[in-house]
């Protein structure tokens, strides 16, 4: 779903989210919100559906295999 509100900054960069987009996103007082800052804008993230982004994004991927193969191709480099 897309909806445009308006929201301002009121004392010391507080912002009220306004009360639909809290409501359909279930955030009550004191959940807690990550501020991604991107080219496009600011996203505004929950911190369980942060941490689900970044699981997804990492499924079926090795760090470890990554690493190995990236050392491997600098000594092979370092080698010629």
């Amino acid at each position: 779903m897309s909806d445009t509100l308006i929201s301002s900054m009121g004392l010391k960069g507080r912002v009220v989210i306004p009360a639909p987009i809290r409501e359909r996103h279930d955030w009550e007082q004191g959940t807690i919100l990550i501020f991604i800052e991107t080219d496009a804008g600011v996203i505004i993230r929950d911190r369980d559906g942060a941490l689900a982004e970044v699981r997804r994004d990492l499924a079926g991927a090795s760090l470890s295999q990554e690493l190995i193969e990236d050392r491997r191709r600098e000594v092979e480099a370092e080698v010629r």
